[in-house]
């Protein structure tokens, strides 16, 4: 009898997946989705700051934009207003260096653009 019960109380774990958002063109066209990565939100600041969106960067998975990365912006409210840009790798690197974020330049094989090649 208490097997049954407790039995009948376990609660399901929800397996929690990945939102996959659309990759904008500058038309406001969707060439392709991305699985959302939150790698670049500030985990330092209050929430407040940060509002409500998560921000995440990822390679472009397709061939048509070999080499460029994907910046996704996720509304953790409303999913629907979420989208991702494809931005070139220097623009990739400067983000990743303006949030302190190094270890993502190592991850997703970022090139170090030439200017700062110099200085190193």
């Amino acid at each position: 009898m208490q097997s049954r019960l407790t039995d009948s109380l376990k609660v399901e774990k929800k397996v929690k997946c990945t939102p996959r958002i659309p990759v904008l063109d500058d038309d406001g066209k969707t060439i392709c989705t991305v699985n959302f990565v939150d790698n670049l939100t500030k985990q330092d600041v209050p929430d407040y700051v940060n509002m409500n969106c998560l921000i995440g960067l990822v390679k472009y998975p397709g061939i048509r934009f070999m080499g460029y990365y994907v910046l996704c912006y996720y509304d953790k409210y409303y999913p629907s207003r979420s989208y991702g840009e494809i931005i070139s790798p220097e623009e990739a690197y400067n983000i990743c260096n303006r949030n302190g974020r190094y270890d993502l330049i190592a991850l997703l094989d970022i090139e170090v653009p030439e200017r700062e090649r110099e200085v190193l």
